[in-house]
């Protein structure tokens, strides 16, 4: 599972109660972060659904299955998507697992930043650390921030971000500050102070645009053999010649997301363009 959601996954998994366990969990993906979840569910013994959307690859829903999930495809787009998984988690009880902004998932992936402190533990010197991100606010990159600040506050942390935003997590967040559930199985919610406290988390914030990321994905696979998305967006964020004088002759540590859920995954993407009937929803 070369993906850092995967740490989310698992301390996520651990963290539900012995009755949630047994009900299950339900989520939505574009496909990384299912067979992820399907991957752990069936290892931990804990019955995992699906929602996708219906024009998704059908090898994805048979990897899934395979991996002993159920797989509802119903959905023309990721706000359809969500609302039916929010409604078969109240009907059945199922835990909803958000792939970005459940604290317990954020918490998990969060554990990256253990590894850099490993890294300094072997004495390799770290002068600055580049975090890539494809959402304002991004809970991941917040909390490697402050663990990283908390183990050395010298160390420069400078956050990546495309100026175009993730249609798929914003779209969901847009509609999560509508609904009220009373429901402690589903949290749903995402929390505005993420985008308070950045000002003090990051020396800098860099937005790079998607041709300038495709520029350093291209760069990647052909001279590295390597093709990482968030690995493109911090190299993007070098080229743009903003953080010359910030990382000028330092260690600079990038640290690898692997594959996640975003809006590049989707075989159809007019149902995540502006104006259209999911960011309106």
């Amino acid at each position: 599972m070369n993906s850092i959601q995967a740490r989310g996954v698992i301390y996520t998994l651990l963290q539900l109660t012995n009755e949630q366990k047994r009900n299950g969990v339900i989520a939505i993906s574009t496909g990384y972060f299912a067979q992820t979840l399907c991957y752990f569910g069936q290892k931990f013994g804990i019955p995992v659904t699906v929602v996708m959307q219906k024009s998704t690859a059908q090898e994805i829903v048979d990897k899934c299955q395979y991996l002993g999930a159920s797989v509802i495809a119903q959905g023309d787009n990721i706000i359809e998507v969500h609302n039916i998984a929010l409604q078969i988690a109240r009907t059945k009880g199922l835990c909803y697992l958000d792939g970005n902004d459940h604290p317990n998932m954020i918490i998990g992936q969060a554990t990256l930043g253990l590894e850099i402190f490993e890294q300094l533990d072997f004495g390799k010197k770290i002068d600055a650390v580049i975090l890539p991100a494809t959402i304002d606010a991004c809970g991941v990159t917040a909390t490697i921030a402050m663990a990283i600040r908390k183990w050395n506050p010298n160390i420069k942390i400078i956050e990546v971000q495309t100026t175009v935003q993730d249609l798929l997590i914003n779209n969901v967040r847009q509609k999560c500050y509508k609904l009220t559930v009373p429901n402690q199985n589903i949290y749903i919610g995402y929390n505005n102070v993420l985008k308070d406290i950045r000002l003090y988390l990051f020396d800098q914030v860099v937005l790079v645009s998607e041709t300038l990321v495709q520029k350093a994905a291209d760069f990647l696979l052909t001279k590295e053999n390597f093709n990482d998305y968030y690995a493109a967006i911090a190299l993007a964020g070098i080229l743009t010649g903003n953080l010359h004088d910030l990382i000028k002759e330092k260690s600079v540590l990038i640290p690898l997301f692997g594959k996640k859920d975003n809006s590049n995954n989707f075989m159809d993407k007019s149902s995540l363009q502006p104006g259209s009937s999911t960011s309106s929803s």
